[in-house]
């Protein structure tokens, strides 16, 4: 092991500690994690059919899996993991989005588009920032609310020409 990746492991585990978290899972398989509203850890982890979410306790012993087919998305994807304030887990990557602890089917109003990063609203509906790729090379940032029951679009906003959204962060 080099220094600086010593360095960044030691990091890593003093900032988890920092932040109450008992144990620490180093795995390849694991591509995002996130919080549940009970503080167990969640992991996107690739299996060999798939993203599937995994939920942790704080001792790190395995609560649940979500590895049904509609619960997972496709292989080798770059995955957003979240949960909201009711525990409804949201997993997307590109334009896929699964909500593995209920059946969900969102309606987004373009087609052509790749999922960045996920907040959600005081009534813990989902929203999306996304980089539309409709008019290709031209691409747009924007943010999509969806109805947390239904998956209809609630709001559908376009926020800025050329670059790409990395977060969102909802006000309350």
């Amino acid at each position: 092991m080099t220094r600086q990746w010593a360095w960044i492991l030691l990091l890593g585990c003093g900032t988890a500690a920092a932040q109450g978290v008992d144990s620490l899972l180093l795995s390849s398989r694991i591509l995002a994690v996130a919080a549940d509203q009970r503080g167990n850890l969640l992991t996107a982890e690739q299996t060999a059919s798939g993203v599937g979410v995994f939920r942790y306790d704080t001792d790190g012993d395995l609560l649940e899996s979500f590895t049904g087919a509609s619960q997972m998305l496709p292989a080798a994807q770059t995955p957003v993991l979240v949960c909201d304030s009711e525990g409804a887990i949201y997993l997307a990557s590109g334009s896929v989005v699964v909500r593995p602890t209920a059946a969900w089917t969102p309606q987004f109003p373009i087609a052509a588009f790749r999922i960045a990063a996920i907040a959600f609203d005081l009534q813990n509906n989902p929203i999306f920032a996304v980089t539309d790729q409709t008019a290709l090379p031209v691409t747009r940032t924007r943010l999509i609310k969806l109805d947390r029951n239904t998956g209809q679009t609630l709001a559908n906003l376009d926020v800025t020409q050329g670059l790409g959204p990395t977060a969102v962060a909802v006000d309350s």
